[in-house]
């Protein structure tokens, strides 16, 4: 099947597409989709609150901070719109990234089908009950990706702070 064919499945999975990767992965730091960038500061200040504001990713775009490199405990940051807010006068982030379909991981693609599954079931089959076994799936999906992904890579070492020696 093409996307592109004028029917009712080519329709729905155009519609439903891009917004249901979107979704996915946010939902989880993908390693496939982890990127790191300096963020670039903007001219102008926040009208208020922080001192600098840093404008995020677009190429690839920015689908979620996972955090700011050498972040302590006093730095703080807000996401407003498309923008990074904080009083850091230089960022750089980890993120995840609208990255190329040939670039995802074989169990992010199959998360994806069962996402877009869900999304658009009803309106192929005109059966509401297939939602509940979709979202089943995807959900089955996610967390069999979830473990897998998060294997990859050495386990990150909780650091001694002030909230772990407040004891």
């Amino acid at each position: 099947m093409d996307i592109n064919e004028p029917n009712d499945r080519a329709v729905a999975c155009k519609q439903f597409y891009q917004p249901t990767v979107d979704a996915v992965l946010r939902a989880f730091p993908w390693n496939c989709a982890t990127l790191r960038v300096q963020l670039i500061r903007l001219v102008a200040a926040p009208i208020y609150g922080f001192s600098y504001q840093f404008t995020l990713p677009v190429d690839p775009f920015c689908l979620r901070v996972l955090e700011i490199a050498d972040q302590d405990i006093n730095s703080f940051y807000k996401i407003e719109g498309r923008k990074l807010l904080t009083d850091k006068d230089s960022v750089k982030i980890k993120y995840i990234g609208r990255i190329d379909e040939g670039d995802f991981d074989s169990l992010l693609t199959q998360t994806i089908s069962a996402k877009l599954a869900s999304m658009i079931c009803h309106a192929i089959t005109g059966k509401a009950n297939l939602f509940d076994s979709m979202m089943k799936l995807y959900q089955y999906s996610l967390d069999e990706a979830k473990s897998i992904d998060s294997q990859e890579g050495t386990a990150e070492s909780i650091e001694n702070d002030i909230l772990i020696t407040v004891r």
